[in-house]
């Protein structure tokens, strides 16, 4: 339960992290910048997500988990 609830806290502090770094950004007139900034965020996020997601499915399909 401790870990769950670390991984919730520390995902929404991480996306508000990004939200407030994204806006900076847009008030410093960085458009590009920030538009880059939030597609490689993301993109890397669910790419990550994907990898785990492959990984845990090698490992339970081999009976190991």
């Amino acid at each position: 339960r401790p870990l769950l609830g670390t991984g919730v806290c520390g995902g929404l502090t991480t996306f508000s992290t990004m939200q407030v770094e994204i806006v900076h950004m847009i008030g410093g007139q960085h458009y590009r910048l920030a538009a880059c900034y939030a597609i490689v965020s993301i993109s890397v996020g669910l790419a990550a997500v994907h990898m785990a997601s492959v990984l845990t499915r090698r490992v339970r399909s081999r009976g190991l988990a």
